[in-house]
């Protein structure tokens, strides 16, 4: 009568965007910290900054943070545009390293741009 079997690919989408992409650019972003040249670490900052607000922001309800100042703005700009700008905003920012030369650790780019296809695949697929 009724098609209660969940849809795996939205499931997947929504598993990932809320408890693994993020976290996978905070950590990417660290590696480029750590192995990158001064204007790399630039970006890798900025992308790892980024990631750890919209996680703190994520998380914010469950640890009691939902009074803290500017919560308020990040939880708004954390589903602005389906929550994809939030997304994409640290990894595309992370992906900015790439022009700084010379450049060490290319595997970094490589994993960050295969998250981001990841992520919009996922998304499109969500559509259909």
């Amino acid at each position: 009568m009724f098609n209660l079997e969940p849809n795996y690919t939205v499931l997947s989408f929504f598993f990932i965007k809320k408890f693994l992409f993020l976290q996978a650019i905070a950590v990417l972003a660290l590696a480029r910290l750590a192995l990158g040249p001064a204007l790399a670490r630039l970006f890798a900052l900025a992308a790892f900054v980024l990631a750890v607000i919209g996680i703190a922001t994520t998380f914010a309800p469950a640890m009691g943070w939902t009074g803290i100042p500017g919560h308020g703005h990040a939880a708004r700009a954390m589903i602005w545009q389906s929550g994809m700008v939030a997304m994409l905003l640290p990894a595309l920012v992370l992906m900015g390293s790439a022009i700084a030369r010379p450049r060490r650790a290319p595997w970094i780019e490589v994993l960050t741009f295969l998250a981001i296809v990841g992520l919009v695949g996922l998304w499109i697929a969500t559509m259909f």
